[in-house]
């Protein structure tokens, strides 16, 4: 019986592993392995005449040890020779290189990148101007780079193209097979793009740039808005553009019928209005915004002739990668509106922008332009540092570099800010919080608050902001001893918005916001309220909660800090959050709204809800049940609470501020993070925070 029950066992032992030898076969067979890849990477083109390699990422398409060998920290870019080469037939093939391809090259030449060694370089240039695909024919240019040496499928190769694709399908990227190259193409759609590989350029006019600089440049604003209409437009947008050219203020281009223009007027530089020719460079500088609708291709050059003449583009290109949309920030310089939303343009987008925020659009796409756009040689060489951010991303530029114009803000070399992206990783809890406390005159409180916070455990630092410019603050001497740096900050004017400013002595990516009069929440309090920050960093979380409504009465946005199951914001007299929300409210929120808190010393708190909940779009989030924060010992002198019409300028600052955005930000939610263990009936030692105030 033994030997039959050990026979079983070893027969169904045999049958286990082969069934197992046979599943793994299925599934690592390195042939499947193999074509299964294959079918995954290459996709042809719309005319089988290239293969393109789909998945490129740097680590997979391109051999970064080969840029161990150029210049330290560098992309050294190597420049073919220009070549002559032989069509299919043996015939001659000499396209001559554009002007704007010239002025490439040369800008690729004297700029840091160039390297004149083959053997030293990592990205490499190829002898073919593929600018325009209407200049190439594609199967030529496919064979022609195959055979250059070291094409190697395109591997460490940059292929620069602002016009691809040909009738009928219009492709989004050039028509030729460049395999594992980088991409540069002016066109791209969400589809084609090859995210954090290819890189997104603009589809630059030189004609129009040179004719712009000829022009004076002052002039006074007088359309609201300016379309270009052409009969290459989607069937559904066309009747919608011509509904829009008939609002008053509006300019509807379109190009000029054969006979319209004489000999010496360039069809790019004039356009037609009805049948009177006009001036298409000074219409872009007297128009407040130019409406850039989707062609036949996805990129054109009407979004750069806007950026170049201050008129502000508004963007109706559903799944257009907009250029250097990786690094810029276009929010910042355009507007951009869904073909189902342009209907509305009038009634609920345009309308609502304020003259601030206009000037703002402007003066950010001026810049842009300037920076970025300017010529083909600003450029290559921006496509050329986001290739070097990928590769040496710790060399790589911060947003601020990036976005901000040094002229309206400090210098970035001065202040370093993280750029929040979305959604965090965990943080590193271990830096802890630093605590920032808005002061003026109580000097007592203060000390008891310093005394307060130095218990939490997770504390690193407490920054001090004097806000009172016509009394020192104590000397050092007097200042608690609490073993946590305490350093102190006299500020230069008496504004609210100062405990909102970048400091640099933040060094930790948590902030805690508080006032100098918030004496009651407890250590383990605090140490809650950062452990739930630490996993909800993109969320505004603290104490105090409040809540906005609609008053159908009044019909107005109202302020209301009564107890309610709904939370829409989180005071920010105690309330952590991440360091980069100062970056936002300092430079990015609308200047008029600062100048409002400022002004009426009221609402910083607000405002910092409608700048969180407006970036993330997601609510704050309330923690533990205590809701009054007032000190009932506290005098009243110095505090904001003590005026009467303090209440009525918080209605007051909800309707100022929806206004400026054009919408009611603030999101409201049925939710309140509390410790586990925080009403269990144990004992208080397997809880972690047992201290937490009473309600």
């Amino acid at each position: 019986m033994a030997s039959k029950s050990v026979a079983r066992r070893l027969v169904t032992f045999i049958l286990i592993l082969l069934l197992s030898i046979l599943i793994l076969g299925m599934y690592f067979n390195p042939f499947r392995a193999r074509r299964d890849e294959q079918s995954i990477l290459r996709v042809k083109n719309s005319d089988g005449s290239g293969v393109q390699v789909r998945s490129c990422t740097v680590h997979k398409c391109f051999e970064i040890s080969l840029c161990s060998l150029s210049i330290r920290d560098r992309v050294g870019v190597y420049v073919y020779d220009e070549m002559t080469f032989v069509d299919s037939h043996g015939n001659a093939l000499n396209v001559p290189y554009s002007l704007e391809y010239k002025e490439m090259l040369q800008a690729v030449k004297s700029s840091p990148y160039y390297q004149v060694n083959f053997s030293k370089a990592c990205l490499f240039i190829p002898p073919i101007d593929t600018l325009s695909q209407l200049r190439i024919n594609t199967s030529d240019v496919s064979r022609i780079l195959a055979s250059i040496p070291g094409w190697e499928d395109g591997s460490n190769h940059l292929i620069v193209n602002m016009i691809p694709g040909s009738s009928p399908d219009f492709n989004t990227t050039i028509d030729i097979a460049y395999g594992k190259a980088i991409l540069a193409g002016g066109g791209f759609s969400e589809r084609s793009y090859r995210r954090d590989f290819d890189v997104s350029i603009p589809v630059y006019n030189g004609i129009t740039r040179r004719a712009y600089t000829e022009t004076s440049t002052t002039t006074f604003r007088k359309q609201y808005l300016t379309i270009f209409r052409s009969p290459y437009h989607l069937p559904e947008l066309i009747e919608i553009l011509e509904k829009l050219s008939h609002e008053e203020q509006v300019m509807s281009l379109h190009s000029c019928s054969k006979g319209l223009l004489s000999d010496d007027q360039p069809s790019i530089l004039h356009q037609c209005f009805g049948s009177e020719v006009v001036d298409y460079p000074a219409i872009l500088m007297q128009s407040r915004y130019c409406l850039i609708v989707q062609e036949l291709r996805y990129g054109s050059h009407q979004l750069l002739d806007a950026l170049m003449t201050g008129c502000i583009p508004v963007i109706v290109t559903d799944g257009y990668v907009l250029p250097f949309s990786e690094v810029l920030d276009w929010s910042r310089a355009s507007i951009r509106v869904h073909s189902h939303d342009l209907s509305k343009l009038f009634t609920t987008i345009l309308s609502r922008i304020s003259t601030e925020h206009e000037t703002e659009l402007r003066d950010q796409g001026l810049f842009l332009w300037e920076k970025y756009f300017s010529s083909m040689g600003r450029i290559i060489i921006t496509a050329l540092d986001i290739i070097n951010d990928r590769i040496f991303p710790h060399h790589a530029k911060t947003y601020e570099t990036w976005n901000n114009n040094p002229a309206d803000v400090m210098s970035a070399s001065k202040f370093q800010y993280n750029y929040l992206k979305l959604p965090l990783p965990a943080p590193d809890v271990s830096q802890g919080f630093t605590a920032v406390i808005l002061t003026y005159d109580r000097v007592d409180m203060l000390y008891q608050v310093i005394r307060g916070i130095a218990k939490a455990p997770s504390l690193a630092k407490i920054l001090i902001i004097w806000n009172n410019l016509d009394k020192s603050p104590p000397p050092s001497t007097e200042w608690p001893i609490i073993g946590k740096p305490v350093e102190l900050i006299q500020s230069k004017e008496n504004k609210l918005s100062n405990r909102f400013y970048p400091y640099p002595q933040i060094t930790t990516d948590c902030v805690l916001s508080i006032d100098d009069d918030i004496i009651m929440l407890t250590p383990d309090e605090l140490e809650f309220g950062y452990t739930v920050w630490t996993e909800y960093p993109d969320h505004l979380v603290g104490f105090p909660g409040r809540v906005h409504f609609w008053s159908h009465t009044e019909n107005t946005w109202k302020y209301n800090s009564e107890w309610t199951n709904n939370i829409s914001i989180v005071l920010t007299g105690a309330a952590f959050y991440h360091k980069f929300y100062n970056h936002l409210y300092t430079h990015h929120l609308p200047k008029s709204m600062k100048d409002w808190v400022d002004k009426n010393m009221n609402c910083e708190d607000i405002a910092m809800n409608f700048v969180i909940s407006n970036y993330t779009g997601k609510a704050p989030i309330k923690v533990t049940p205590r809701k009054k924060f007032k000190c009932a010992d506290c005098s009243p002198v110095g505090s904001l609470w003590s005026d009467p019409n303090h209440f009525l300028e918080r209605h007051e600052c909800l309707k100022v501020f929806t206004n400026i955005y054009g919408n009611m930000p603030l999101k409201s939610v049925q939710f309140r993070a509390d410790p586990v263990l925080y009403k269990d009936d144990v004992s208080t030692v397997p809880k972690k925070f047992s201290d937490m105030g009473s309600m």
